[in-house]
C-alpha cells in the first residue's frame, strides 16, 4: 500500500513564478553588471587566455599545413612557438630599445620643441596675431607628458609580453584541441544541430577577422616604417610597431597611431616635414583601410559603426589596450551568440549594421 501523505505530496504541483518585463530586465542587468565586475577583477587571468586565443586561431591553419605536407604535430607546434616567440621578443627587444634611447634623447626633443614654439610665436606676430602668440607663449609643451602615454600603454603591452611564457604554454594547448574540436562540438550538439553551425560561424568570423586583420596591420606597420625612413624620421621603427598594434583599434586608432610619428617628423625637422608625414600616413590609411580591407575582408563585420566604437569603449575599460584590440572579434561572438535564441536576436539586429530587410530591397531598379 502507498502512503496517503506521500501520494498526496506527490500530487502537489511546484508553482511557477512569473516575472514581470522590468523584473526580468533588472535581472539581467544585474546578472550583466555582474559577469562585467568579474572580467574586470580577473583581467589578469583572462587577457593571457585571449592572447593564446588570438594567436591560435592565427597559427591553427599554419599547423594544419604543415600536417598536410607530412610533419608530425609535435614538430610543426615547435616551428610554430619558436616562430611566434622569436616574433615577440624581436617586438620586445626594439619597443625596449627604442624607449631607453628616446628617454635618454628626451631633453634635446624638448629644446628642439621650444625652437619650434618659438618659430611659431615669431610667424604669428609678424602676421599681426599678436594674442594667438601671447597663448602660444604662455603654453609649456612638455614631451614628457605624451612619453608617459605612450610609456603607459606599451607597459601594457610589455606586461602581456611578460607572460610570454603562459600565453604560448595555453597556445599549445589549445592547437593540440583544436583539431578535435570540431568533433567534439557536433557530438555536444547532437539534439541541437543548431549549436554545431553556431561554433562553426563564431571560428570561421574569429579566424577570418584575426587573419586578415593581421595581415592588413602588418602591411600597414610596413608602410609607416618605410615613409618615416625615407623623411629620416627618428625611432622609424617604434613608430611602426605603434601603428601596427593601433590599426586592430576600429574608427580611431590609426588617427591616433599617426601621432607620434607626425610629431617627430615636427619636432625633428620643420612643418614641411610634418605635413609630407601627415600625407603618407593619409595615403597608407587610405590605401589599406579604405581600399584593400573591405575588398579582402568585405562590406563589413556585420556591426554598425557606433557599435563598433561603443564595443571600443567598454572592452577597453573591461581589459586594458588588450581589450580594445580585441573589441571586434569580442562584440562579434556576443552578437552570434545573441542571433542563436528568438529572446535575445532584437538584441543582435540591434547591433547590426544593416538595417532589417535591406537585403530585400531590389536592386538596379
Amino acid at each position: 500500500m502507498t502512503d496517503p501523505d506521500s501520494q498526496a505530496d506527490s500530487c502537489e504541483q511546484v508553482p511557477i513564478i512569473r516575472l514581470s518585463p522590468a523584473m526580468s530586465w533588472l535581472l539581467g542587468l544585474a546578472a550583466f553588471v555582474i559577469i562585467v565586475a568579474g572580467m574586470k577583477a580577473a583581467q589578469e587571468l583572462i587577457v593571457p587566455f585571449l592572447a593564446s586565443l588570438f594567436l591560435t586561431v592565427i597559427c591553427y591553419p599554419a599547423l594544419e599545413w604543415m600536417q598536410k605536407k607530412g610533419l608530425s604535430t609535435w614538430v610543426s607546434l615547435i616551428l610554430i612557438i619558436f616562430t611566434v616567440s622569436t616574433s615577440l621578443l624581436v617586438v620586445v627587444a626594439i619597443v625596449g630599445a627604442s624607449l631607453q634611447d628616446l628617454t635618454s634623447h628626451l631633453d634635446g626633443y624638448r629644446n628642439l620643441l621650444e625652437a619650434r614654439k618659438q618659430t611659431l610665436i615669431t610667424w604669428t606676430e609678424d602676421r599681426g596675431y599678436s594674442d594667438l602668440a601671447e597663448n602660444l607663449d604662455r603654453r609649456e609643451f612638455d614631451p614628457k607628458r605624451a612619453m608617459a602615454l605612450l610609456t603607459s600603454f606599451l607597459a601594457d603591452l610589455a606586461g602581456l609580453f611578460g607572460d610570454i611564457f603562459w600565453v604560448l604554454l595555453i597556445m599549445v594547448f589549445m592547437l593540440m584541441e583544436a583539431s578535435s574540436f570540431p568533433q567534439k562540438i557536433a557530438k555536444m550538439s547532437s539534439n541541437n544541430p543548431n549549436r554545431s553551425a553556431q561554433a562553426e560561424q563564431i571560428r570561421n568570423a574569429i579566424w577570418q577577422y584575426a587573419t586578415l586583420k593581421t595581415l592588413i596591420s602588418m602591411m600597414v606597420g610596413g608602410g609607416v616604417v618605410l615613409l618615416l625612413k625615407l623623411l629620416k624620421v627618428d625611432y622609424a621603427f617604434l613608430w611602426g610597431l605603434i601603428a601596427f598594434f593601433f590599426n586592430f583599434i576600429p574608427n580611431v586608432g590609426s588617427f591616433i597611431a599617426a601621432i607620434p610619428g607626425v610629431g617627430m617628423a615636427l619636432i625633428q625637422y620643420d612643418v614641411t616635414t610634418g605635413i609630407y608625414a601627415v600625407i603618407g600616413y593619409a595615403l597608407i590609411n587610405l590605401i589599406f583601410s579604405n581600399i584593400v580591407e573591405p575588398r579582402v575582408m568585405g562590406k563589413g563585420m556585420g556591426i554598425s559603426a557606433l557599435v563598433v566604437f561603443l564595443s571600443l569603449i567598454f572592452w577597453g575599460w573591461v581589459l586594458g589596450p588588450v581589450g580594445m584590440i580585441l573589441s571586434v572579434p569580442l562584440t562579434m561572438i556576443v552578437k552570434i551568440v545573441l542571433d542563436s535564441s528568438e529572446q535575445t536576436r532584437w538584441f543582435s539586429i540591434l547591433l547590426s549594421g544593416e538595417s532589417p530587410g535591406s537585403e530585400q530591397v531590389p536592386s538596379g531598379k
